[in-house]
C-alpha cells in the first residue's frame, strides 16, 4: 500500500512538471447504492455505451479506462494467492488502481473490469480491506463488482451473437474449444467466459464443472486451434 501510494504521488508530480493537460475523471455513481446484480448489468451497459464501445470487444482495457477516464493504473508484483488488485480515489490523485502482476493478462484484464465497478460504484464508501478466503461470495459489493466486470468485458449481446457463429446447431454441447474461441475473441480467460455462460444461462452448471474437470491447458489448445501465443 505504502509503495502504491508513492507512486500515485509521483505519477501526480510528474504530470505538473510536465504541464500535462488535466485528466478527466471517472463519473461516480455511489450516491445512487446500487446493490443488484441487475444493477450491475445496467452500470455495465451504459458504461460501455457512454466509451463508445457498441458491441466491439475490449483490446486493452488499461488503455481504455487510462486515455478516457484518466484513470492512473499501476501493475506491481504480489504473492499470487493473496492479492488481486484495489483502488483509490481522493481529489488531488485522481482515480488509481494496484493490479498483481503476477497474475496472467486475462485475470488482470478481469481485476481492472472489477475495480473499475468499485471506483464508480462505491466511490463514496470508507476504506475497506476484505481478508475473508470467501469475500467474494459472501460482500454484496464483490458480487456486484464481478457481475460489473463479467457484463462489462463480456457484454451478452455480443457473446449470444459470437456464440451463435461458433456453436451449430446452437442446441450442440459446448465444448472447451469453442469456449477458447470466445474468450479470445473477448479478451478474457477461459474461466471468465464460462462462468459469464453460465449466469446467461447458455451453459448448464454441471456442463461447466465438466468441462472444469477435465483440466483442459487453454494456451495450448488455443495454439492448437491456430492462435499465437501472445493471444
Amino acid at each position: 500500500i505504502i509503495n502504491f501510494h508513492e507512486l500515485c504521488r509521483s505519477y501526480r508530480d510528474l504530470r505538473k512538471l510536465v504541464r500535462a493537460p488535466e485528466m478527466p475523471n471517472p463519473p461516480d455513481y455511489s450516491a445512487a447504492r446500487l446493490t443488484t446484480l441487475g444493477q450491475a448489468e445496467e452500470l455495465a451497459e451504459a458504461e460501455r455505451s457512454s466509451l463508445g464501445l457498441n458491441g466491439q470487444p475490449i483490446k486493452d482495457i488499461c488503455d481504455l479506462l487510462e486515455g478516457k477516464r484518466g484513470i492512473k493504473i499501476f501493475h506491481l508484483l504480489e504473492d499470487v494467492g493473496r492479492f488481486s488488485g484495489a483502488f483509490t480515489y481522493d481529489e488531488q490523485l485522481g482515480a488509481c488502481f494496484l493490479i498483481n502482476s503476477h497474475h496472467p493478462k486475462r485475470r488482470r484484464t478481469f481485476t481492472v473490469a472489477h475495480e473499475y465497478a468499485h471506483c464508480i460504484a462505491h466511490r463514496n464508501q470508507l476504506a475497506h480491506i476484505d481478508t475473508c478466503p470467501a469475500f467474494e461470495i459472501k460482500n454484496p459489493r464483490e458480487r456486484f463488482a464481478n457481475a460489473f466486470a463479467a457484463a462489462f468485458l463480456m457484454p451478452r449481446r455480443s457473446v449470444n451473437e459470437v456464440l451463435g457463429q461458433l456453436v451449430f446447431p446452437q442446441k450442440s454441447a459446448l465444448t472447451a474449444e469453442v469456449l477458447i474461441h470466445l474468450a479470445i475473441y473477448l479478451g478474457v480467460s477461459f474461466e471468465a467466459i464460462g462462468w459469464r455462460l453460465v449466469s446467461l444461462r447458455r451453459l448448464s452448471l454441471s456442463r461447466w464443472e465438466e468441462l472444469l474437470s477435465q483440466q483442459v491447458s487453454s494456451s495450448p489448445t488455443a495454439c492448437l486451434l491456430g492462435y499465437c501465443e501472445e493471444e
